[in-house]
């Protein structure tokens, strides 16, 4: 059995076999591309760079402007009343002074202060953001969760996708971080995070659709300044572990 993350990665297979998949603008940057080196990036075919010397571009991006293709970047849709200050608590640039219709770059960090990932974000709207990454984090946390419960389980058996009888993809549909229980003064001290995850199954030789878009949820709760160690990425972890033994369950009786 093969699992796979919630967003693709390396190469897509149909009943023809292998595909490469390509961006909108393929037909432009191909023709830009002096150099015809090519790569892969999050199965995307990506251009390793336009020119044998990297000066033109260098020197466009520090004096001018230079376009990228950013097809291939994740991106986290947040909307809602609460999406500013939700964004201004996990990101380290605080992001309500932005107006919308404008981005910005921004970073993140763990619980120790050490830099997990950058991106851009962009404001379509008041309450609607748009948050880009080279790497999906949530999504990888919650494959490898699954990977390794199907692993010690010993019932089933990871393998690379093409040796697969049948393969497990999905997507993140939600990640919330909200309230949980506030001290007498009525400020907050814990908090819960709630993850949904939408994933479907399918057998690899005949494209038979086992299961699809199964929805499975998972909670963990985290106290601020709590002397046993739990913090928001411990809540993750609860909640995907709860989330882990579902699809395991599921995954299972019906394979």
């Amino acid at each position: 059995m093969a699992a796979r993350g919630p967003a693709p990665r390396g190469r897509d297979r149909t009943s023809e076999g292998p595909m490469i998949r390509t961006t909108p603008f393929h037909e432009r940057t191909s023709a830009l591309n002096e150099t015809g080196l090519w790569e892969h990036w999050s199965s995307y075919l990506a251009a390793t760079k336009y020119q044998v010397s990297e000066k033109f571009e260098y020197v466009a991006v520090r004096n001018a402007a230079g376009l990228f293709d950013s097809s291939p970047l994740y991106k986290y849709r947040v909307s809602g009343p609460d999406a500013g200050p939700y964004l201004a608590a996990l990101l380290a640039r605080d992001p309500r002074p932005l107006a919308p219709g404008r981005a910005q770059y921004t970073l993140w960090c763990d619980d120790r202060g050490f830099v997990v990932e950058d991106g851009v974000l962009l404001r379509p709207a008041i309450d609607e953001w748009i948050l880009t990454t080279a790497e999906p984090n949530l999504g990888v946390d919650l494959a490898d969760a699954v990977i390794f419960a199907l692993q010690t389980d010993n019932t089933l058996k990871v393998v690379e996708e093409g040796a697969a009888d049948t393969i497990l993809s999905g997507i993140v549909t939600r990640y919330v971080r909200r309230e949980a229980f506030a001290r007498e003064d009525l400020t907050v001290n814990e908090f819960q995070v709630q993850i949904a995850v939408a994933l479907t199954l399918t057998r690899r030789a005949t494209g038979e659709t086992i299961f699809k878009d199964r929805r499975f949820t998972g909670t963990g709760n985290y106290v601020l300044d709590d002397p046993n160690g739990t913090t928001e990425q411990t809540a993750r972890t609860e909640a995907a572990t709860e989330i882990v033994k579902d699809i395991l369950a599921i995954v299972v009786e019906d394979w």
